[in-house]
């Protein structure tokens, strides 16, 4: 720099110094030279090196929290700087303090590496033979419409899952919906023609079999198959409701409204709760948008019944809260949306197949059968919440309440397998090739398929990679040697599919008439 600019810079940014004679100047070079010394005589060569990838692993953390980028440079180096200058001297705190750890350099790395992930997954995903599209649409608390896609394809003989890409979305309709997934796959150079699979929830957007976006991916995509996500439909068995429990489900909601929405009623139930010695102190707001949230919303509210009923002395709920039939069963709604959400937690993860999901249902639909004769045979063995109530009150269940319970529960296991038909005796081949019996008894297989079945339940080496691996990376790996095999097992699966999309629309009236869930989840 020109003398008169780096007396100016003297002048103004370090007037304290602007006095000091040449020799102070030169002992602070030399200071600085010796500090780089010591910085590598501890980290090497590799110091810049190693304090970059530093700086990556922590703006890597500082993502994976969801917290402010400037956290990294107010909070977490200062800490570690204080700390290495008390744990292990001046000479580890300086070296610490060469990671660059700005708001901007931080920002600058998660983007990086968001980028390297989503170019590497595209990558993944132009190589593989077959993909699956699986998405949804919602609003988040901005009153913003969210699309959310994840893909699912097949890479090294496994098969993967993983986050593709999000958008914003103006409007909802199928034709937005389309354009958005179009863009993207047309921008990345991503095919439609290895595109098999579709799974999105029920709404008319997106399953309309004339409108909706499954007619318009099968229009650039004539091998892929539409599926109804079964987190979807177990959420809308979940909806139905005999008439007495749908109402006192509504009383619940109408009392927690009370409550909840009107700031002064709650800071006062607040103080009640804190004056009471309660374990909780709030009441949990009910969303429809949320599956979960009934099951929670019905534990809290029974845990605070009697706070409950204190706050609201002398105003219209006080007979709903002192009338121990509807206690009952709000305690046997608590339960059985427990039950109901456990289910739905299970159904979710990446390892989940449509295998497994049957697995499930199956035994909820005979736990609802065996537990309706239970009820009826006066055990609540499964119901905690309903029999903790009766014990504490000497009371037994109503009649009344036993009946609507039993017809409740038995009215579940029939939904179940509305939603969920039972699934073709001659799929089992699928689930297990290798403990099938007269495999030529085997229906839609030719005797091309058929032979190729007979090859690998005899081959021990694909035996022990099927004890081995899930059956998804088990299939994936058959499929290079039993390619007609492999496909067969694709198209039997899509067409208990169809047999699931059929059951659905003859459902459809049904769904309308109890009112939304929300728009992902009414059937076209």
């Amino acid at each position: 720099m020109k003398p008169a600019k780096l007396r100016r810079h003297l002048e103004t940014k370090h007037p304290e110094f602007k006095s000091k004679s040449l020799d102070f100047f030169k002992n602070k070079l030399g200071e600085l030279k010796t500090s780089r010394k010591t910085i590598a005589k501890h980290c090497g060569a590799n110091v810049n090196e190693n304090a970059t990838l530093a700086s990556y692993e922590v703006a890597q953390l500082v993502a994976k929290c969801g917290k402010n980028h400037t956290i990294a440079e107010e909070l977490i180096l200062p800490s570690a700087i204080i700390l290495c200058k008390r744990m292990l001297g001046d000479a580890a705190a300086k070296i610490i303090g060469t990671v660059p750890l700005s708001n901007n350099t931080v920002q600058r790395r998660i983007t990086d590496m968001g980028v390297n992930i989503e170019e590497t997954l595209l990558a993944r995903l132009r190589m593989s033979d077959m993909y699956a599209l699986q998405l949804d649409e919602s609003t988040d608390i901005s009153n913003k419409a969210i699309m959310l896609v994840f893909a699912r394809f097949l890479w090294e003989d496994q098969v993967f899952e993983d986050f593709l890409f999000s958008c914003e979305l103006l409007h909802t309709k199928a034709d937005d919906i389309f354009t958005a997934l179009n863009n993207y796959l047309n921008e990345h150079d991503v095919t439609w023609k290895k595109c098999v699979g579709l799974s999105t929830d029920g709404a008319k957007a997106m399953a309309g079999n004339k409108t909706g976006l499954q007619t318009r991916v099968k229009a650039v995509a004539p091998e892929v198959k539409w599926t109804h996500c079964c987190i979807h439909r177990e959420a809308l068995v979940a909806k139905r409701l005999p008439e007495p429990l749908q109402k006192i489900l509504k009383e619940v909601v109408q009392i927690i409204n009370y409550i909840k929405t009107r700031p002064l009623q709650s800071r006062l139930f607040s103080l009640l709760c804190k004056e009471i010695g309660s374990e909780h102190e709030q009441l949990l707001i009910h969303t429809e948008v949320r599956w979960l949230s009934r099951g929670r919303i019905l534990s809290r509210f029974f845990e605070l019944r009697d706070e409950v009923r204190l706050f609201l002395l002398d105003t219209k709920y006080t007979d709903f809260l002192t009338n121990f039939s509807w206690l009952c069963s709000v305690a046997y709604l608590a339960d059985v949306f427990e039950h109901l959400n456990v289910l739905n937690l299970s159904l979710q993860g990446k390892n989940v197949d449509m295998f497994k999901v049957e697995d499930k249902i199956s035994a909820m639909v005979k736990k609802c059968q065996i537990w309706a004769s239970r009820i009826e045979n006066k055990s609540l063995t499964n119901f905690s919440t309903l029999k903790q109530l009766l014990e504490s009150s000497e009371e037994s269940l109503p009649e009344q309440i036993k009946i609507n319970v039993a017809e409740h529960l038995r009215s579940l296991a029939t939904t179940f397998r509305e939603y969920f038909p039972e699934p073709d005796p001659d799929d089992r081949w699928i689930r297990n090739p290798f403990s099938c019996g007269e495999i030529h008894k085997i229906q839609g297989l030719t005797e091309e398929e058929q032979d190729q079945l007979v090859d690998l339940s005899s081959c021990g080496t694909m035996k022990n990679i099927f004890i081995s691996d899930k059956i998804t990376d088990f299939w994936a790996s058959a499929r290079k040697d039993y390619k007609e095999l492999g496909d067969k097992k694709e198209e039997r699966l899509q067409r208990q599919l169809d047999v699931y999309y059929r059951r659905l629309l003859s459902l459809s009236h049904a769904i309308n008439d109890l009112g939304p869930l929300n728009t992902a989840a009414k059937l076209s």
